[in-house]
């Protein structure tokens, strides 16, 4: 179902896009072989996109985008910090 009735649905992904959030993401340091989840896990997010997700270990290669449906490598994710409770 559109967000907006009548787009087409390539302008559905643009406008589903989070575009200052992945402008924001580039600036910030990706996840390596060293990244470590805190107590109460980790904020990461995807410059594909601009989403954020928790993720609570790292023992993973990729994980897969389900706003753009396609995996991304470790890599690739945006290190956001630990996740605060409290």
């Amino acid at each position: 179902m559109p967000l907006f009735e009548g787009t087409e649905p390539e302008v559905e992904e643009v406008i589903e896009k989070d575009t200052v959030g992945i402008q924001i993401m580039k600036l910030q340091p990706k996840l390596n072989g060293r990244s470590r989840c805190g107590r109460n896990g980790k904020l990461v997010g995807f410059t594909c996109c601009g989403k954020i997700f928790p993720v609570y270990h790292l023992s993973f290669s990729g994980l897969w985008c389900s706003t753009c449906e396609h995996e991304v490598r470790k890599e690739e994710i945006t290190d956001l910090g630990n996740c605060k409770h409290g």
